[in-house]
């Protein structure tokens, strides 16, 4: 998995980070600063965490979004066609809370 943009919203501000398409490490910045990065990046995949939203790309080439908005429905989209695919990343309750183990498993 690759990701392309995070987008953190916090009441009326909005925060949106791009990602370089060769990112492999999170460096260069102080220790807190990666911790809470890496925490949003997982915070979004999982269910720990509301108004983040990720743009990645699975290894099978898809371009999709992981949108956890601070109100309102948590869903997936395949950004290329515009089509929901939540439906591949819920679990038995109904919630996009084990997006991060079905992600990886599109990529083996």
């Amino acid at each position: 998995m690759q990701y392309t943009r995070l987008v953190i919203e916090d009441g009326p501000t909005t925060f949106s980070l791009s990602f370089h398409p060769r990112l492999t490490v999170v460096a260069g910045v102080a220790a807190g600063a990666r911790k809470g990065l890496v925490a949003e990046l997982i915070g979004g995949l999982g269910s720990t965490r509301t108004g983040v939203n990720l743009e990645l790309t699975d290894d099978r080439e898809r371009r999709l979004a992981v949108l956890r908005p601070a109100t309102g429905g948590h869903r997936v989209i395949d950004l290329t066609s515009g089509t929901d695919v939540s439906e591949e990343f819920r679990g038995t309750d109904g919630r996009l809370d084990d997006t991060a183990d079905r992600l990886e498993a599109t990529l083996d």
